[in-house]
């Protein structure tokens, strides 16, 4: 697009043939409903539920929403837990096959390898609020975009402060943590508190759940958001933003 906007037809062509030869290879990467996230030398792949590739799929644009849709509900059912939204599962160990690099390393349910990783959690969220946002009708879109915010509440410290969860988490309520971990012994403890790379992704999450927009400074105000959500109001530098504005 950006080739395109600026007349330049030959370097746009050139891209475009990219995207179609890329959207090729990652089809043969598909593998029922799953995409293979890494192949190793000997070319064995690496094939396990993961943010990665169940968000990616819908994010890209590159793969049809049905496919798309599929892909992140297959995984998801393996990530989601009680309180937390894995990053993957299952967690690596010493004896995974192929061997995944150093995330393996880390104990079983911790942050990468089989915890929630919220930065990664987060483009779950982004995935149903584009499927949302492409869905063909009205009440399929608002059931994409509930379901996103639930995941987003879940990823988020709300709701930690209960006594069952709380002495656990061990973190404030009001600080987003890079990660909630899921192993043995240390189930639904929170790690990193205070990681701006965390609240920044949340943050953009919950812009897309609301319908905010910002590109190259400018801040958009779309259509009201659905799906149970409502955005009461909306100033930029001190200034209501109507909906529909720039």
């Amino acid at each position: 697009p950006l080739a395109r906007r600026h007349g330049d037809t030959a370097t746009a062509a050139r891209w475009h043939g990219e995207a179609v030869r890329l959207r090729a290879a990652l089809a043969a990467m598909r593998r029922g409903e799953n995409y293979v996230r890494a192949i190793a030398d000997d070319g064995s792949e690496l094939l396990h539920a993961n943010a990665l590739t169940a968000a990616w799929p819908a994010l890209s644009g590159a793969v049809a929403a049905d496919d798309a849709l599929a892909a992140l509900r297959a995984d998801l059912e393996r990530l989601e837990g009680a309180h937390l939204v894995r990053v993957q599962m299952p967690a690596f160990d010493e004896h995974s096959l192929p061997w995944p690099g150093r995330i393996a390393l880390y104990p079983a349910g911790v942050r990468e390898n089989g915890g929630q990783y919220s930065h990664g959690a987060s483009w779950l969220v982004d995935a149903l609020t584009a499927l949302a946002s492409g869905a063909e009708n009205a009440a399929e879109a608002n059931h994409l975009r509930a379901e996103a915010f639930r995941l987003w509440q879940k990823i988020s410290p709300l709701g930690r402060d209960v006594p069952e969860l709380a002495a656990r988490y061990g973190l404030a309520p009001h600080q987003q943590p890079a990660d909630i971990y899921s192993g043995p012994g240390h189930e639904g403890r929170g790690g990193w508190s205070w990681y701006t790379g965390a609240a920044a992704r949340m943050l953009w999450a919950a812009y897309g759940l609301l319908g905010i927009d910002l590109r190259g400074g400018v801040v958009t105000r779309g259509a009201g958001p659905s799906g149970g959500l409502e955005l009461y109001e909306l100033r930029v530098r001190g200034e209501r933003l109507p909906e529909g504005r720039e």
